[in-house]
């Protein structure tokens, strides 16, 4: 067995274990930021890490009331000084803790006496290091291309936008116990729709279609395809989509649509019918709720229905979703999904504490 999968399998026991080592500590830090009474929340981070900061922005927005922006943290450190002051809280994402940028960042909001959050693997990191306060995720040691790293990084903010929000040790255990359940269900009927890759080939590549809270899952899927997959792919928000790719339709990509409920269905529904009659593949994730709609309007589409949760967990499930699509298709075109190529900037983008 690939070790990709491996740790695809590992996530639904990880949840259940960050839920125990850290839901009082997570309460603590929540307790110390709301004391904090923050300006506002900044979150960061780089490559898959981002795709976290942009799902934590969509929790603490719809769980609080306070203001929050996510950016790049070289757009941080080298734009938008002006965007921080100290009166705000960094919330930074990083598995490793030794990017170059965000070890910038650090630097510069420890001169400006910005508070710093870091979700992070590596306690003894350097940016653990030069944090205020820490969140380890407990993944363990891990293959790229990354995937319980990300789940659990999404997890761990997810608990920290519900502690901000002043929900009980109950509410967020429950809502745990049903990320358990379900991404384990998720993983195990998977084999039921594993050769839906069978006509994805490296000239067609994918296309990835989102909004909302899994947008960020489809800014991970991009990084997925070309770390799993050696190609290209597009992404997305479904209203650019509809502008750009009916103006310029390329039939041969292979769309995935991640589709959850909102106030505009038949809009969604609307952009799916289009992207069907320009020949297009067309692969639908989407809860029971809505995938019965879905398999209507796109009647020659792929859909897989996954379990009716609510929008937080179905976001952190769409993740583990991609993650399989692209193991399931490296499999069927014999692509060894352990061994993607070297990182070509691994020393630029690394931080050395020597320097």
């Amino acid at each position: 067995m690939y070790k990709f999968y491996e740790e695809i399998k590992q996530q639904p026991n990880l949840f259940k274990m960050l839920y125990d080592l850290e839901c009082e500590h997570i309460n603590d830090i929540a307790k110390q930021m709301l004391a904090d009474n923050p300006k506002k929340i900044i979150l960061t981070g780089c490559g898959d890490a981002y795709s976290n900061a942009l799902l934590c922005k969509e929790y603490i927005n719809h769980l609080t009331g306070f203001d929050t922006i996510c950016e790049e943290p070289f757009n941080l450190v080298n734009e938008d000084r002006s965007m921080m002051s100290e009166q705000d809280i960094i919330v930074v994402f990083s598995a490793k803790g030794k990017s170059k940028m965000i070890m910038e960042l650090i630097e510069l909001a420890k001169e400006n006496k910005i508070s710093i959050v870091c979700i992070t693997n590596d306690i003894y990191s350097p940016a653990a290091k030069y944090s205020d306060m820490i969140i380890p995720i407990h993944a363990g040691e891990w293959k790229a291309p990354r995937t319980k790293v990300i789940t659990l990084s999404a997890l761990a903010s997810l608990m920290l936008a519900l502690a901000l929000a002043d929900k009980s040790k109950d509410d967020i255990k429950e809502m745990v116990d049903e990320l358990v359940n379900m991404s384990a269900k998720v993983i195990e009927e998977s084999v039921a729709w594993k050769d839906y890759a069978e006509g994805i080939n490296e000239t067609s590549a994918f296309t990835f279609v989102g909004y909302g809270s899994n947008y960020p899952v489809v800014y991970y899927a991009k990084a997925k395809t070309k770390e799993v997959l050696r190609w290209r792919s597009d992404i997305y928000q479904i209203e650019e989509f509809a502008h750009i790719e009916t103006v310029a339709p390329s039939p041969e990509q292979y769309t995935v649509f991640l589709v959850n409920n909102c106030k505009k269905e038949q809009r969604i529904l609307e952009i799916m019918e289009s992207a069907s009659q320009m020949q297009r593949e067309i692969i639908i994730f989407a809860p029971f709720s809505i995938g019965e709609e879905c398999k209507k309007a796109v009647p020659l589409a792929k859909c897989v229905m996954l379990p009716d949760v609510s929008e937080n967990i179905l976001s952190i499930l769409f993740y583990i979703v991609i993650q399989l699509l692209h193991y399931y298709t490296a499999l069927i075109k014999n692509i060894d999904p352990d061994n993607p190529p070297t990182r070509i900037f691994a020393r630029s983008v690394a931080f050395n504490e020597s320097v």
